[in-house]
């Protein structure tokens, strides 16, 4: 379980920095991913070496890239945090500022069910309780 978190934490940060410039199949050096999150160099190194070996991501001169399925599962990841935060925020009336540790825990073991689960009760939200866009695909 620790190993997915990891692999999960990593291609959410390298959505992330796709978000913030909106370039999500830019290069991203360890420099850049060590900015944005604090995860150990020697963990971030094997996180990235086993999500190359998944095809998650693609080596691209000095630095490391989103594959479209690498993508896919960021946006997926990402979109399990936000629903799990409004959830949290609306339902349970935690306080926004409040809910980002709980949704780093809990968008781990979301399954598919769950996610539909909290879309049906959410309604398919467009923005997450600090007014962050929540990712969709096509399918969901």
């Amino acid at each position: 379980m620790k190993r997915k978190i990891l692999h999960e934490n990593i291609l959410k940060l390298f959505y992330h920095l796709g978000e913030a410039d909106n370039q999500f199949f830019s290069v991203r050096t360890f420099d850049e991913m060590m900015l944005r999150r604090s995860i150990p160099l020697p963990e971030l190194q094997g996180g990235i070496k086993a999500l190359v070996a998944k095809n998650m991501l693609i080596v691209d001169g000095k630095g490391y890239k989103l594959s479209e399925a690498g993508l896919k599962d960021g946006q997926r990841i990402t979109r399990l945090h936000r629903l799990w935060e409004l959830y949290l925020s609306k339902y349970l009336r935690i306080e926004p500022d409040h809910v980002h540790d709980d949704a780093e825990a809990i968008e781990h073991i979301i399954t598919p069910e769950i996610e539909q689960k909290l879309l049906d009760i959410l309604g398919k939200p467009i923005m997450d309780p600090h007014n962050v866009e929540i990712p969709y695909t096509k399918s969901n």
